[in-house]
């Protein structure tokens, strides 16, 4: 990137202009509140530091006089000097923003701002295919960003507190994105510096004696997906209404890892598959569950409007009978898409407790099952059963389900009529636990070995194993940020807790 090349919302203008000034004053607006003392003189009672503007002088030109050739070369070659409007329209249009975008100067490397052009961009008159203008930039937050993160992963082990020596070079605060792996059962995770305590989990939790504790059952995340596929039972699932059971279920290999998939032989009439994982006894020999954590992954990513099919997680009692769960549906020509909580009633049926439509694109605004993500969980306590929906859990009282413990899982994957199959339909992990197990006296704790927490203070947000939940955060924990200059963090976790976890901390320096 030269001093002269400028981007805006990831678009390189070197074709369209040629930056020739950049202006920027020291520091950012500052405002000082005073109370004036009972004689002489006031007293600060509040410093408030504002945005920043940056002024940019930039040349364009319809000819490139120097090279003889025309700036922009992904329009036709055109040896006339009258097409400066042309180039006006696609600047203005590239500038067209209503909130702040990515906006990077050859002047300062490895830098971005987030900015919006304010004012007119008044050209000087100079020739009608050469002028000037000066762009003036607003930048709310008041900061230049770095381009690249800088992570921190080792401590220095102190009275069995992790501590992190951090640097930022910036002159700004960060706010760090810090995130703990489980080598090990946990409970809580304390944060500590000069400028903040976050808290994570019960400080109380303990290791042993605990009455009502989970047991994980079935760990089939990751690549593990192969031996679900290899172990679950083909054809046998039960959902909340009769599926025909005439398809075919196998696996493939995308994106560096594996699905479970409805085999498809082009076009042909309405077919279906399922696989079944029977809850197994617990470590005392019981079977069945009244309490219960189900999570799994799911990609459901049309390539065509025309595209039909459906994905259904159910649970099945001891009697082979429908209890609840969601299923995925597509029935319609378009790209909405159905995600439906279900949950069996009094007379031996099902009910729709809650219907939510998506588009089923590649967009994260607009698919929660796209190729990055899907992840998706639901809790049971008796006839209590909490769902998962885009970053937010509901929860609905089934008094058809009271007392009728879970004894099987079903996965199903269907095609609709003859309609072409949705393009990517698969099931990709799969995680449950048996929870509240009150003759259990130990059990995997909050955190158990291989679960992740991400506190991100970026966007002050809480998520545990790809679900977003707040609730994990301790009243009162304020977010953690980092200072300029040399800081400390130290971690702490449950005192019983026999491996420290894997932590990483990601921070964007900035500068004032």
């Amino acid at each position: 990137m030269t001093e002269t090349s400028m981007t805006y919302n990831g678009v390189d203008l070197s074709g369209l202009l040629k930056v020739l000034e950049v202006k920027s004053d020291i520091g950012n607006e500052r405002t000082i509140k005073t109370e004036k003392l009972s004689r002489i003189g006031t007293i600060a009672t509040a410093v408030e530091v504002g945005a920043k503007e940056i002024e940019v002088k930039v040349s364009l030109a319809s000819f490139d006089v120097a090279n003889i050739r025309f700036v922009d070369t992904t329009e036709p070659a055109d040896t006339g000097r009258g097409n400066i409007n042309e180039l006006k329209e696609r600047i203005a249009g590239i500038f067209d923003a209503t909130e702040p975008k990515k906006l990077t100067l050859g002047k300062y490397p490895n830098r971005y701002f987030n900015a919006l052009v304010k004012g007119d961009m008044e050209l000087e008159g100079i020739t009608d295919w050469y002028d000037e203008t000066t762009i003036k930039f607003y930048i709310p937050d008041g900061v230049a960003h770095s381009t690249t993160y800088k992570r921190v992963m080792d401590y220095e082990e102190r009275q069995g507190k992790m501590v992190f020596s951090i640097d930022n070079k910036g002159t700004a605060d960060a706010y760090p994105i810090i995130t703990f792996k489980a080598n090990d059962e946990n409970g809580y995770y304390g944060l500590v510096s000069d400028r903040f305590a976050f808290e994570v989990g019960n400080i109380e939790e303990i290791d042993g004696k605990i009455v009502s504790k989970s047991e994980l059952l079935y760990d089939y995340r990751g690549d593990k997906i192969r031996q679900a596929f290899i172990s679950g039972q083909k054809n046998v699932g039960i959902t909340n209404v009769p599926e025909a059971g005439n398809g075919t279920l196998e696996l493939e290999a995308l994106w560096n890892r594996h699905h479970i998939k409805l085999q498809t032989n082009g076009v042909a009439p309405a077919r279906s598959a399922s696989i079944t994982w029977p809850v197994p006894p617990d470590s005392s020999g019981n079977t069945g569950a009244l309490t219960e954590y189900l999570w799994w992954r799911q990609i459901f990513w049309v390539g065509h409007s025309s595209q039909y099919g459906f994905i259904k997680v159910t649970v099945t009692d001891e009697n082979d009978k429908f209890l609840y769960g969601v299923e995925t549906y597509k029935r319609s020509l378009g790209l909405v898409t159905e995600y439906n909580f279900l949950g069996a009633d009094e007379h031996g049926g099902y009910s729709v407790l809650k219907s939510w439509t998506f588009n089923a694109t590649h967009l994260n605004e607009h698919n929660p099952f796209n190729q990055d993500r899907g992840w998706s969980d639901i809790t049971r306590e008796n006839d209590k059963v909490t769902f998962y929906w885009f970053g937010n859990k509901f929860s609905y009282n089934i008094p058809a389900i009271k007392d009728r413990k879970s004894s099987k899982i079903h996965v199903t994957l269907s095609s609709v009529t003859d309609r072409p199959l949705v393009t990517h339909m698969y099931f990709d992990e799969l995680y449950y636990a048996k929870t509240n197990n009150n003759h259990w006296e130990d059990a995997p704790n909050r955190y158990a070995a291989g679960s992740t927490v991400v506190i991100n203070s970026e966007t002050d947000n809480l998520v545990l194993n790809n679900i977003y939940d707040l609730d994990q955060a301790v009243d009162g924990s304020l977010w953690p940020v980092i200072p300029p200059g040399k800081s400390e963090i130290e971690i702490v976790q449950s005192s019983w807790a026999k491996k420290k976890p894997s932590v990483t901390i990601e921070f964007e320096e900035r500068w004032l």
